[in-house]
């Protein structure tokens, strides 16, 4: 019996197979997709991680439940889970769009988004818990984690 190119002996799909088809899902797909075993999670999440909105998906609750939790005395540890999850997949983001100030201080702090092509903020002072980005790193100062050397936030006014 021949070999099929596309499904070796083992029955995985070719990684470059299966990034193509990668460049065909949208976020929901993806993240079940890379939740299917390791050789897709390796291959996908630079595609899933590839744009971020955090007005999408599931950012907003997930940045919610850590804004009112960031006084509490678990916000810490919520705050390092994200920094983490950050500094582990910041590397492949190449177009964010920002509408929580949270989101925008973790970028600075965590040094791994270092691909940005787009980046777009919205109104990310908005959002109940912080009156702005600077209030949000006066947190981070608390909580003994320092943005990039040499990098200091900058706060757009409208208009």
């Amino acid at each position: 019996m021949p070999s099929d190119p596309i499904l070796p002996r083992t029955g995985f799909i070719l990684p470059e197979l299966l990034e193509l088809i990668g460049n065909h899902l949208g976020p929901s797909d993806l993240f079940a997709c890379v939740q299917a075993c390791r050789l897709w999670n390796q291959h996908l999440i630079p595609q899933l991680w590839r744009t971020i909105d955090d007005g999408l998906y599931s950012w907003p609750m997930i940045l919610q439940r850590i804004t009112l939790n960031a006084a509490s005395r678990g916000g810490a540890d919520s705050i390092h889970w994200l920094l983490d999850v950050f500094a582990k997949h910041g590397r492949h983001i190449r177009h964010l769009t920002a509408d929580w100030a949270l989101t925008i201080a973790t970028t600075t702090t965590t040094g791994t988004v270092t691909r940005l092509e787009s980046l777009a903020v919205r109104d990310a002072g908005r959002h109940r818990g912080f009156d702005s980005v600077t209030s949000f790193l006066s947190l981070f100062d608390e909580l003994q984690l320092s943005p990039l050397p040499g990098v200091a936030p900058a706060i757009l006014a409208p208009g």
